[in-house]
């Protein structure tokens, strides 16, 4: 099958293209595929160099949310149609709705990967202006999805503000996006760190969050005291030890009591691995796990957080960067090999965004075998559900406190990590992305067959 697939070199797009038009060609497809935005780094475009079937027409025009892009929409379509006449594709994927209306006659696909007026919503609680260039901009959107034969989307969450916002499509599905696993190192010694990415002036990723000062919660000597006595006569008692549902809804040995945790929070659980094989003799580790606790408390505690993206807004440079605690680091955009290193070293994953329509960064952590902590969005339970940990919706204190008591406790720590590595695997790889798209791209293109 002939694949024409439209992309753009600005954001993670591209990503999803890389793996997309890869696994495709390595199926026998052949793809011809258009970028726009801006033209690619050679560094964006070195896994296109020696991928068989693949015609690459690299472009400069504005994309449809970029404004003053009305010329270069007119523009784009045009060369579009000349280009599909040219090279009489089978079926083609827009990954822009401003195509999905041009006038050929081939089946087509509209992937809603995002849209600037579910993102309004989500950022600012209510829907934007009537503009003249919002006008313009649902028109497109609109048009779009209508004469699409399919309209795919990477979340179940995706596909219904595309319709709540613009139209029900005639066939609408979703297909998460994927990465291959092959590419993340799950296995490296993990260092106590936090990572997250995203760029700091971007309010729907809201990485501001973790600007914010942390608060550590405070241990008095006198709790100190009594709940290393009854964490001690716990150990020596096997009839002290029950269980307690873990945020997972499994249950945890629990043998220690709840600290001065902020309402409404578990206290630290144990798992059957840390105890001694009887259960209730060797309590050399717990109480050496114990004192490092207090220790910590004592000193306050604060979590390292690196964060990878932009700093300054494109036109906004002169601007000055924001102000950050001396825990967190700015480390500003890296390579997808330097990120790769990032993620399998770090222990933890913080995924601030408030609109995420599906978020390959958490993704690429869980591949690396990060715990996640996400914020408390619809989507990120539709994805990750119990495999993640959640902090209160765009709460930076909450946040603080959630990254704080998973740090202070490594097992279940290790758990997340290992369940988010896990349904990762199971539900977000590029094979499984790839042959769900191939499936689509059969049903669109069997449906014209029908209808001649």
């Amino acid at each position: 099958m002939h694949v024409l697939i439209t992309s753009d070199t600005v954001g993670g797009v591209w990503t999803y293209t890389q793996e997309l038009v890869s696994g495709l060609a390595s199926r026998g497809h052949r793809v011809t595929l258009v970028s726009f935005g801006k033209l690619p780094s050679a560094d964006q475009a070195t896994w296109l160099r020696n991928l068989a079937n693949v015609d690459y027409r690299p472009t400069e025009y504005r994309l449809e949310w970029m404004e003053v892009a009305e010329r270069d929409i007119e523009e784009s379509r045009r060369y579009l149609e000349f280009l599909v006449r040219e090279v009489q594709p089978d079926v083609l994927h827009f990954n822009q709705y401003c195509y999905g209306d041009i006038d050929v006659d081939v089946p087509r696909i509209v992937v809603a990967h995002s849209d600037v007026v579910s993102w309004w919503v989500a950022v600012h609680g209510s829907e934007p202006d009537d503009t003249p260039w919002m006008q313009r901009y649902r028109g497109h959107v609109t048009n779009g999805l209508r004469a699409a034969d399919m309209v795919v989307a990477p979340s179940q969450w995706m596909l219904d503000a595309a319709t709540q916002h613009y139209l029900a499509p005639k066939h609408g599905a979703v297909i998460y996006n994927g990465r291959s696993p092959e590419l993340f190192d799950p296995e490296r010694r993990k260092e106590d760190y936090v990572l997250s990415v995203g760029r700091i002036w971007d309010e729907g990723k809201h990485v501001s969050l973790l600007l914010e000062p942390q608060s550590v919660p405070s241990i008095s000597a006198e709790t100190i005291h009594e709940s290393r006595a009854k964490d001690m006569r716990a150990v020596y008692s096997s009839a002290a030890l029950h269980t307690a549902p873990s945020s997972a809804g499994a249950a945890q040995l629990s043998p220690e009591p709840a600290l001065s945790l902020p309402k409404g929070r578990k206290p630290w659980v144990r798992t059957q691995n840390d105890l001694s094989p009887g259960g209730t003799t060797d309590n050399g580790p717990v109480l050496q796990r114990w004192e490092k606790r207090v220790d910590n408390s004592r000193s306050g505690a604060t979590n390292d957080i690196r964060i990878v993206g932009w700093t300054q807004e494109p036109g906004r440079e002169k601007k000055a960067l924001p102000t950050c605690p001396p825990n967190v680091h700015l480390l500003g955009p890296k390579s997808q090999d330097e990120l790769r290193h990032l993620y399998a070293e770090a222990s933890i994953y913080a995924a601030t965004s408030r609109y995420e329509p599906f978020g390959l960064s958490p993704l690429e952590a869980a591949l690396s075998r990060c715990a996640l902590v996400m914020n408390d969005i619809p989507v990120f339970h539709e994805l990750w559900g119990d495999a993640a940990t959640y902090f209160r919706k765009d709460d930076p204190a909450d946040l603080s406190r959630t990254l704080t008591e998973l740090n202070q406790s490594p097992e279940l720590r290790n758990r997340l990590a290992n369940k988010a590595f896990l349904r990762a695997c199971q539900k977000f790889t590029a094979s499984r992305m790839v042959a769900e798209y191939e499936s689509a791209y059969h049903q669109v293109a069997s449906r014209m067959e029908k209808v001649a």
